[in-house]
């Protein structure tokens, strides 16, 4: 299953000019990182992010001598910029199976953009299911995550709910008033003609199949989120 990540971005600079600063932010052996333009079109800039990491492991021979060995290794990070269509300086940064920190990724941005303010989306992701659901009328939710379900006055609850059928019905059955506490959901057939499932988490992450990629960027995009 892929992964992607989606941000809020915003910056000083507008599409043309986000193009060229990362272009004079290219990769180069003696800076260490840097970026890569891949492609450019009417709706997004396609880039990859290249970070040189270096560590050194011990190595031990048979007499017991040590040598101490530097490794290099090379980091990608895939990513779009989707200019916003609402307002000239803000994007969704859409990065593709992210590392586990992305804290490099901005930080670059942040450089080779002078400055950038992040922020993550809170999607509401049933209502997001309810747009799927119209499209693919079998698409069903089939695992959902809750966190903070009041219990008490002093504890609160985190659950999962596995169903053969429709599990978002059955948690606003039983917590009606709890729909703000989803905060990842799975969703099956969610496109009417690939079979893949969609995972949504509400901080803006997905997993799907290779295949139905363009199809999930599609939606994402339609939700225009970006103020």
């Amino acid at each position: 299953m892929l992964k992607s990540k989606w941000l809020q971005i915003r910056c000083d600079a507008a599409p043309r000019e986000a193009q060229s600063l990362l272009a004079t932010a290219r990769f180069t052996a003696e800076a260490g990182s840097g970026f890569e333009l891949i492609s450019r079109d009417l709706n997004s800039i396609h880039c990859r992010y290249i970070e040189r990491v270096t560590s050194s492991e011990k190595v031990v021979d048979p007499f017991g001598d040590t040598t101490e060995l530097e490794i290099i290794r090379y980091v990608y990070t895939f990513f779009r910029l989707h200019p916003s269509e609402k307002s000239l300086h803000t994007y969704l940064l859409e990065i593709s199976n992210p590392p586990r920190t992305v804290r490099p990724l901005v930080s670059a941005l942040s450089i080779a953009f002078d400055g950038v303010t992040v922020s993550e989306p809170e999607w509401p992701i049933l209502e997001i299911y309810k747009r799927v659901k119209r499209n693919s009328p079998r698409a069903r939710v089939v695992r959902l995550r809750a966190c903070g379900i009041p219990v008490s006055e002093t504890t609160v609850s985190k659950i999962e709910l596995i169903s053969s059928e429709n599990a978002a019905v059955d948690f606003l059955a039983v917590f009606p008033k709890s729909i703000s506490k989803i905060d990842k959901i799975r969703i099956e057939r969610p496109f009417i003609d690939q079979p893949g499932p969609l995972e949504l988490s509400v901080n803006g992450v997905c997993g799907f199949d290779e295949n139905v990629e363009h199809l999930v960027r599609g939606l994402i995009l339609g939700l225009d989120v970006a103020d």
